[in-house]
Order: C-alpha cells, then sequence, then structure tokens
C-alpha cells in the first residue's frame, strides 16, 4: 500500500522513519548540522530523500554563501531546479548518495555537455566521496571534459586513480590544449579524453623537476589562479615572470 493512502498518522510515521534513514547516511561529523537543518521544516526534510546534495549544500554552505534565500525558496514550495539554482548547486548531484558529502560543496562544472556526461560514470556509495573530490580538482585545475575522465577512470578503475596525483594530472590535461604555452613544450604525450588512467598516469612528468617546470610553465590564461606563490622566468619571455601557487606543484616524488 502505497503512503498517501495510509492514515496520517501512520503517513507520518514512514516519512519520519524515511527521514532518519537518509540522515544517519550523511558524514557522522556533519550529520548534527544536516539533521538540525532538516527537521525545521517539512519540506526542508523532504530534501534528503529528494535532493540530498541540496540538503547538504544549505546545512553546511561553502564560504561566502548565504543559504537563507535558496532556504526560503525550499519553504515556500519552489521546485528543486528554482531552489538548487538559487544554491548554485548542479542539478546532477541530485543522483549521489548522502555519503558522498564529507566536506561544503564547492562550486562544481555545470555545463550542458558535462551535464549528459558524467550521467554515464556515477559512483558507488563507498566510491561517492573519493569520486567527486576527484571530479571538483580534476575540473579547478583543468577542464570539464578532464573532469569527465577523471570521473569514468575512477569508476573503472579506483585503484589506480592517487589522490596525490590529481592535480599534476589536471594541469598536464590543461596544458596539453595550450601549445602556446611553456608548460606544454615539457610534454611528452599530451592528454586526451580516450587515454586510460595507467597510460595517463606513465605518460605525465615524473621527476621533481619536470613536474615543477609543467605545474609553473606557461601559466598564461589561467588568471583563475590566485597569484601567489613561485615565479618562473619564461622561454623566450625576457624577465617576464608569471605566478603560480606551489602548493599546485608540491607533489610527492615517483
Amino acid at each position: 500500500m502505497t503512503s498517501f493512502l495510509l492514515p496520517a498518522p501512520r503517513r507520518e510515521a514512514v516519512r519520519s522513519d524515511l527521514l532518519e534513514r537518509q540522515l544517519r547516511r550523511f558524514h557522522p561529523r556533519l550529520q548534527g548540522a544536516v539533521r538540525l537543518l532538516a527537521t525545521r521544516h517539512m519540506r526542508v526534510g523532504d530534501l534528503a530523500a529528494s535532493f540530498p546534495a541540496l540538503l547538504f549544500a544549505l546545512a553546511v554552505p561553502r564560504p561566502g554563501f548565504d543559504p537563507a534565500p535558496a532556504l526560503a525558496r525550499v519553504t515556500a514550495g519552489f521546485s528543486l531546479a528554482e531552489v538548487a539554482a538559487a544554491a548554485d548547486v548542479p542539478m546532477w548531484l541530485r543522483k549521489l548518495p548522502p555519503e558522498a558529502f564529507t566536506r561544503s560543496i564547492g562550486r562544481l562544472p555545470d555545463g550542458p555537455l558535462f551535464r549528459r556526461q558524467i550521467a554515464n560514470h556515477l559512483p558507488s556509495r563507498k566510491l561517492a566521496p573519493a569520486w567527486l573530490q576527484a571530479v571538483a580538482d580534476t575540473a579547478e585545475f583543468a577542464h570539464e571534459p578532464a573532469a569527465v575522465w577523471i570521473a569514468r577512470e575512477l569508476v573503472r578503475e579506483p585503484r589506480c586513480v592517487k589522490p596525490d596525483r590529481l592535480r599534476l594530472i589536471g594541469l598536464w590535461a590543461w596544458f596539453s590544449g595550450q601549445p602556446e604555452t611553456f608548460g606544454h613544450t615539457l610534454i611528452d604525450k599530451p592528454w586526451t579524453p580516450d587515454l586510460r588512467i595507467g597510460p595517463a598516469i606513465a605518460s605525465e612528468p615524473r621527476s621533481p623537476a619536470n613536474r615543477r617546470d609543467v605545474a609553473q610553465g606557461g601559466v598564461r590564461g589561467r588568471l583563475r589562479l590566485p597569484a601567489v606563490g613561485l615565479h618562473r622566468r619564461h622561454r623566450g619571455r625576457g624577465d617576464r615572470h608569471e605566478k603560480l601557487p606551489s602548493h599546485l606543484w608540491q607533489q610527492p616524488g615517483p
């Protein structure tokens, strides 16, 4: 018997049971904040089942984000798409389980092609936290195609994807498409989306010196990266210097 045919007290009990089961699936460290918000209003609580990522983003907001306007839309009965837009939460996150969220959700890629492609490479519950972080990191250091690629490869061969290599792999993917940069000249084999993760790791720069050069060289056009950290004199550019934060290239040895 479906819940809407049950007596009102029974329906409420079913709803409470479902809410509790969903809340227990969020990370223990952050579950309190999610639970506190979910119990403020029935419609907010319903997000635990209908859109866990959106509930989490409102309960554990990223720095600088005020969830109040989005919450007002939830309680007013706006559609999920309208609330997600107000919270800047991509709709493709709706398919991820509560287990995926272990830290505040930053800005994620959400282009039309990305949304269609990422749906083909969704992770298991166990893999979801690492998968989401890998997608976010690769999108930040490279671009949407590389983020889809790492999502696919992490689902295919999770043991081959090393989190401490993602920063370098992302920069390698970005410089592969920037032939005018110094960083591109240091790449033996450019990244392409048809590569498998094993050959990709074998193709990335291995020595510490090459890792620094690829990370620091040819950063013209990457203005979205903060201009702090170390300097690199570019080949053929005289005394011109461009900056890249040192944490982007500090990788463990091979």
